[in-house]
């Protein structure tokens, strides 16, 4: 992923975390999607309590480094003015005592000239305690939507669609195809982000159908929407699609699915469509039950799983390609 970063180097790796370094500018950053958050790193502490890392930034941090990147926002079109100082301990806000905040928000006053404003702040700067032992100090460079007034229920975050997009190694002449297409997460992504010969995307829910129908519509994308089952894909020739990338059922909210069933002719199908060297990126929470159907079957090669927390649950993302 970071090789979309020029000159990026990985210098630490934790859950949910990575410190790297980048000649990159910071724009360039800002527009990463496969981040949920970005910060510009001013300084890594050992295990130490919130005023012993404010006392450090005190004393320690070199002037004229801090609020150096200056977004223009909505708030103030002309400059970013305004701050606060956010503490987060184990992935949860926490609060610290009035007069330490006091003390921390007057000398960033004095290092940046940015006002306080605790509400509506233009700049974040974040006090971060992780439970492997050791504590962040930075500046929030990225602000996302609240994704629980935009998303519908189960559908994937922009953020995630378009790294499973990238992780298909995306080129121009693809026949793209989510075959479990849903909202039209991936399938939109996948044309609004990367180029592509043909964008197909497919559901048997009729009323799931129409809405992406509407979205490709309104944003004037170049995908093609279909009603099929995904075990019986008769509108799709045989040989004709390059790369596969889909979310299809987890079977925990409906107990009814067989899943063996479902994703052993799932699979059949997928073999069937894809071209001799065509890939599949698939998301899935039963790792077990993929693991011992790609076993049996000698349809595909497994390239790569990865395991990763999706809404508080496991996920595993798999990477295929088709057996020769």
């Amino acid at each position: 992923m970071l090789s979309t970063i020029p000159d990026s180097k990985v210098l630490e790796s934790y859950d949910g975390l990575i410190i790297y370094q980048t000649t990159a500018p910071i724009e360039k950053i800002r527009k990463l999607r496969f981040f949920n958050n970005s910060f510009l790193l001013y300084q890594k502490f050992g295990n130490l309590p919130f005023k012993e890392m404010i006392k450090f930034v005190l004393v320690s941090c070199h002037p004229g480094r801090l609020g150096r990147y200056r977004p223009v926002t909505s708030l103030d079109p002309g400059s970013s003015k305004y701050f606060r100082v956010v503490f987060s301990q184990e992935n949860k806000m926490v609060s610290v005592n009035p007069a330490t905040l006091e003390q921390v928000e007057e000398y960033l006053h004095q290092e940046t000239d940015f006002l306080v404003n605790r509400s509506k702040p233009d700049v974040e700067f974040w006090f971060l305690k992780r439970s492997e032992g050791f504590g962040l100090f930075g500046q929030r460079l990225t602000y996302h939507p609240d994704y629980a007034d935009i998303l519908e229920p189960g559908e994937l975050r922009p953020e995630l669609a378009y790294l499973l997009c990238l992780l298909s190694d995306p080129q121009p002449d693809d026949v793209f195809l989510d075959p479990f297409a849903g909202s039209g997460a991936i399938p939109l992504e996948r044309a609004r982000s990367f180029p592509a010969k043909k964008i197909i995307a497919s559901d048997i829910n009729l009323a799931k159908v129409k809405k992406i129908e509407r979205k490709v519509k309104d944003e004037n994308l170049n995908v093609k929407v279909l009603k099929s089952d995904t075990t019986n894909l008769s509108e799709i020739a045989t040989g004709s699609i390059t790369k596969i990338v889909t979310d299809p059922p987890w079977g925990l909210y409906n107990k009814t699915v067989n899943l063996k069933n479902l994703y052993t002719r799932m699979l059949k199908e997928f073999s069937r469509v894809l071209t001799k060297d065509g890939s599949v990126i698939l998301l899935v929470s039963n790792q077990a039950l993929l693991q011992k159907i790609l076993t049996l079957s000698p349809r595909f090669k497994l390239l790569m799983t990865h395991q990763v927390s999706l809404s508080g649950k496991t996920a595993v993302f798999y990477i295929l390609r088709k057996a020769c």
